[in-house]
Parts: C-alpha cells; structure tokens; sequence
C-alpha cells in the first residue's frame, strides 16, 4: 500500500510534466511506467532516491533509480529502459 503511494509520488515529483521533441511518453509517464514496472519486480522503492529519467536519441527513456545511503553497497542501482512507443518496461539490475 505505501510502496504503491510512494510510486504515485514520484511520479509526480519528476520534474515538471515534460515531453521532449518528438517523444510520445512525458517524464512523469516514463517515471511512471519505470516505477510500476520495479515494483512488479518486488523492489523497494523507498531504498532508492528518487528517479532520473533520461529520453534517449533511439526512441527509449532510460530511468535511473540509485540507492539511499552513506554506505552503498555494490548493485545498490537499477534502471528501467521505458519503450517510448509501446511503453514496455524491461528493469536492469546493478551490477
């Protein structure tokens, strides 16, 4: 239940709803697709900052979610590519 609330919040809170040049999804639609898709994967959302979305040249948001803390361990990042024109999520894991 909170988790889903802090996902709307995000949402929300990334940048103003802006939709570059040519891209179909806003920022705040890729953040949401983006955090949707990581909680369906069971992650926390509340171990990461909040996210970076990034519209890439090839038609993808690249969203970048980097974890919480002094002491980070290694793989405490992931990001999910956002398919600009189907809006298919695919999370990658840090490594």
């Amino acid at each position: 239940r909170y988790s889903l609330l802090s996902g709307l919040g995000w949402a929300l809170c990334a940048g103003c709803v802006h939709t570059p040049a040519g891209a179909r999804l806003s920022t705040a639609d890729a953040t949401r697709i983006a955090t949707e898709a990581a909680q369906r994967n069971g992650i926390i959302l509340g171990d990461y900052k909040r996210p970076e979305p990034h519209c890439r040249d090839d038609g993808s948001w690249f969203v970048f979610f980097d974890g919480r803390g002094i002491f980070k361990s290694l793989g405490s990042h992931f990001a999910v590519t956002v398919d600009d024109g189907t809006g298919k999520a695919r999370v990658d894991y840090g490594r």
